[in-house]
Formats: structure tokens, C-alpha cells, sequence
């Protein structure tokens, strides 16, 4: 498998994300995001990270200059192709792949397999007439993806034989006409797995006829081929051909990757702050209470939250999970989850699936309001540490919320016992006012002068963040002359660090 080099490319990106940058010999593409795209006929701004254009016009601009493919790729290893096209597609494009170093096909010569309309396109003949292309060097063909006329496919290439059908692929609209399509498939398919790159070059083509557009994708911009359509034979120049890397599956997380920080019963309000970097993660919440052996007694409900990617020191709320649940990160999925009781426990874990019993679990983080629900143990938390308990058996509440510090650690992982520990919160045993929002403050690591918690080096916190008291320098160090801070409100005229004219 061929390799290219980075360069520059001045184009519009029309409704797709950043172009892709095209050089002297192909385009280098990374995913460097973790959503995938979702096939279903519209480019949204945005969807797509990686893109690039075609090159030359002989079928009206389907795939050619004017016209943008966009490649997006989610943790899972599925990718995703979005053609915004010029002319409407009315024949059938194909994208040859090279997925594996050192080997595939350099031309189409010796495809003979006429069996079907996409076959004919992959294969560039009708068993008569040819439209052969050469591939660049450095790029063997493996696979191929034909799309148009209603159908979209993937195989492996043969010679001499019927190439192997590997998948039907999802393609929207599903005639596979029209100037927005959109079609995805599986890097498992072709022996790849997430975070894997592979080559690959676009063509158009009408199968019936055996004539093949002039108008090219993943060719270098000052490729020429103009006018060479129909059955006259394309010859890709040295690494004529794009590279796309797919992003990588995420890294796993572990108990304590969170620490819930709020919980409000009456909205259906949820708060936990993210203590490490979370990225294309999954993870369910269960409102479950559990007996001695983390067997749920009753029947537990399950929201489901797909995290995008999430800054460790993150807080990430969930509300209205009474009725429509949103988030202010990533999204969130909540069908019949209640949290409407006077007394709940809340269990974030992962799974194969959202079933808290499941043998694969993961248990995160846990909250109760109503101490004696939830055994941490048996889920393989630590109460004040991995687990918080509020509340008392004798008044259970409806809203709780951490009001400790979020500065002073110097790493994430050491605010868990800070955040699990039931003395740092404050609770409502019966409804109250309006609902205030829980804070959505960052935890930072270090010392945060003005956040009302003495921490670190810090001697002392102002009452108003940034204003000088008696017994406080706006930084939150003790008054002293000479320090180089004149502070009035301590009675200092001036203070310039050291005996001058002035001071």
C-alpha cells in the first residue's frame, strides 16, 4: 500500500468539513473526530472531517471537479462516504481500495466477471468492449465498492474469475441517484480495524455501454485525463490515488473514570464530572436498587449515553429525563427512565449491552439518596470513594449536590474521595423553590484563586473573586509589605516590593 504527503488545497468546502490536502502525487486524509457520519441522504455542515474533490467534467460533474466526496469514520471501524455531486448520478461509480501492503491488482485487465451491472463497472468490460485503468504505482487494488442504480456492493477483487461479494452496503436514497448519496461499510470487511489507513481511487463509469468517464476522485489536482472517456485506457500517475486513515477505537475506561456530582429527582436532573478523557465511549445509567450479591431487586431502568469526546474535568448534565432527556455533551437516550422518587440509586457501568447484570459489567460510579438501596461492594465500588451515599434511611431525598472544591488535586483521580464524600454535599429532603441548575464549573488540576476553597499554596481566598480584603491579596496570598501588591483595602499606600523614592 502507497503512501502520499501532505500539502495544501484552496477550495470551498461547501457543506462538508475540512477539505483534504492535495499534493504533487495523491490526498492524505485523517479522521481526527469520533462520531461517524449518519447515512440517511443529507450532508450536514460538518458531518464529514475529511473530503476532497474530483477532477475534469465528461459526465456532467458526478464525481468531477466541482464535486466533493466526503470520508468519516466512527470508534466502531465503520465508514462512512457522503458524494455531494454537481450532476445527478445516473451510472455507477466504483472506489477501488487497497487494503493490503504489497499486494492487489495494478489495472483492471484480467477482470473478466460480466455478471451483473456492478460487477461489468468493477471489472471495466461487458465481456466485449474494455475501459481498462492502471492503477498508480504503489497501489494494488483489493477491493471494491460500486454504488448507483439502486444498489450498492462490496467485494473482493478476482481475476479470472467472479469477484467475491462481501456485503451489501446501506445507501442513501437508495436509488442511488440523484446529487446527495451517502453509503457506509465494515473496515472488519476488508481485514482492517479502526485506526487503520487504507488507498483509494474513485471512477465512474456507464456498464452497459462499457464507457468510463474521464472524471476522477483521489487523483492529484494537476492530474491531466481530460477527455480520455469511454474505452481509451487511463494510466494513474505515481501515486495517483487518496489515503485515509479511519479514527482508532477509543481507549478504555475503568471504575472511577466519573464521579456524580448532582442529583434532582422532581426535573430529572443528573450531573457526574468526567475524571479522565472519555471518548467514543457507551455507557448506561441504571436507576437500580441491588441486594448483597449486585443482583437488582425489582426492575431497573436504563438511559444510554454516547459521549463524544469529553475533557477530563468535564461536568456533563442530564435533564428532563422525566419526559424529553437532552445533555450538554454528547447524546442521550432515556426511553421510560425515572428518577421521580424519594429515594433513588444510580449506577453508571458498561457493558455488552444496558443490562446491569450482564457478566461483562464495568461499574463506574454510583449514587444513592436513600442509604441501604445499592451494596457497592458487590458492584465494585467504595463507598466515599467510588460511591456516594446521601441522605439518611430515616428521610431520603429529592436533591443532592456536591458544593465542594473542583481545584487543589493534581490529578483527576484524586477528587474521588473529595467528590464521594457524602459531608461535601448538600441536600433537599422535600421539594423546594424552582430548581437551581447544578454547577457546571470544570474541576481543574492545581490551585483556583477566587473558587472559595484555600488549597495548595494558597494562604488565603477573597470573599468577592479578584477584589483585595484586609487579610487578602486579590491572588489569594496574605497581606505583606513588600510584596510587590498594593492592597488599600489592607491600608497600604503603595507597596512596589522594596524601598524606593516612592514607597
Amino acid at each position: 500500500m502507497g503512501r502520499g504527503l501532505f500539502g495544501t488545497l484552496a477550495t470551498a468546502a461547501l457543506l462538508l468539513g475540512g477539505v483534504g490536502a492535495a499534493h504533487a502525487q495523491s490526498y492524505v486524509l485523517v479522521d481526527g473526530t469520533t462520531a461517524g457520519a449518519t447515512v440517511d441522504g443529507e450532508i450536514s455542515a460538518g458531518e464529514y472531517g475529511a473530503s476532497l474533490q474530483g477532477i475534469n467534467s465528461g459526465f456532467g460533474d458526478v464525481i468531477g471537479q466541482e464535486s466533493v466526496l466526503g470520508v468519516e469514520s466512527d470508534t466502531s471501524g465503520r465508514v462512512t462516504f457522503g458524494l455531494r455531486s454537481v450532476a445527478s448520478l445516473n451510472d455507477v461509480v466504483v472506489i477501488y481500495l487497497d487494503t493490503e501492503p504489497s499486494d492487489g491488482f495494478e489495472t483492471t485487465l484480467g477482470f473478466n466477471d460480466t455478471e451483473d451491472t456492478h460487477r461489468r463497472a468493477i471489472s471495466g468490460t461487458d465481456g466485449g468492449g474494455v475501459a481498462p485503468i492502471f492503477f498508480a504505482d504503489g497501489f494494488g487494488a483489493d477491493y471494491a465498492i460500486a454504488f448507483g442504480r439502486g444498489y450498492a456492493g462490496l467485494w473482493k477483487l478476482v481475476q479470472d474469475g467472479s469477484h467475491q461479494h462481501v456485503a451489501d452496503l446501506t445507501m442513501l436514497p437508495t436509488s442511488g441517484s440523484g446529487t446527495r448519496i451517502e453509503l457506509a461499510f465494515d473496515l472488519a470487511d476488508v481485514g482492517l480495524a479502526p485506526g487503520d489507513s487504507f488507498d483509494f481511487v474513485v471512477t465512474l463509469i456507464n456498464p452497459d455501454e462499457v464507457y468510463r468517464s474521464d472524471e476522477l476522485m483521489g487523483v492529484s489536482a494537476g492530474a491531466a485525463h481530460a477527455g480520455e472517456q469511454g474505452q481509451i485506457p487511463i494510466a494513474l500517475g505515481p501515486d495517483d490515488y487518496a489515503t485515509f486513515t479511519s479514527t482508532a477505537a477509543p481507549e478504555p475506561i475503568s471504575t472511577g473514570a466519573i464521579a456524580f456530582i448532582g442529583l434532582e429527582s422532581q426535573q430529572g436532573t443528573l450531573a457526574f464530572v468526567a475524571l479522565t478523557n472519555i471518548v467514543g465511549q457507551t455507557i448506561y445509567f441504571a436507576n437500580a436498587a441491588t441486594d448483597a450479591a449486585g443482583q437488582i431487586n425489582g426492575t431497573a431502568l436504563y438511559a444510554t449515553w454516547q459521549s463524544g469526546s469529553v475533557p477530563a474535568g468535564t461536568v456533563v448534565t442530564f435533564s428532563n429525563l422525566e419526559s424529553t432527556p437532552t445533555t450538554t455533551h454528547g447524546t442521550l437516550t432515556a426511553p421510560g427512565f425515572d428518577v421521580y422518587n424519594d429515594g433513588v440509586s444510580i449506577i453508571a457501568f458498561q457493558a455488552s449491552s444496558p443490562d446491569l447484570e450482564a457478566s461483562d459489567r464495568v461499574v463506574l460510579a454510583g449514587i444513592e439518596t436513600l442509604p441501604g438501596r445499592v451494596s457497592p461492594a458487590a458492584l465494585g465500588l467504595a463507598t466515599d470513594v467510588t460511591f456516594v451515599s446521601v441522605g439518611t434511611a430515616a428521610v431520603p431525598v429529592v436533591e443532592a449536590r456536591y458544593a465542594g472544591r473542583r481545584s487543589g488535586e493534581s490529578a483527576f483521580a484524586d477528587y474521588l474521595p473529595v467528590a464521594n464524600n457524602g459531608a461535601s454535599w448538600v441536600t433537599l429532603d422535600t421539594p423546594g423553590p424552582a430548581f437551581e441548575a447544578f454547577d457546571t464549573t470544570a474541576f481543574v488540576l492545581g490551585d483556583l484563586c477566587g473558587d472559595g476553597f484555600i488549597t495548595g499554596s494558597e494562604s488565603c481566598e477573597p470573599a468577592t473573586p479578584g477584589v483585595d480584603e484586609a487579610t487578602c491579596d486579590s491572588d489569594c496570598t496574605a497581606v505583606s509589605c513588600g510584596d510587590g501588591h498594593e492592597n488599600a483595602a489592607a491600608g497600604e499606600a503603595c507597596d512596589d516590593g522594596g524601598d524606593s523614592p516612592r514607597c
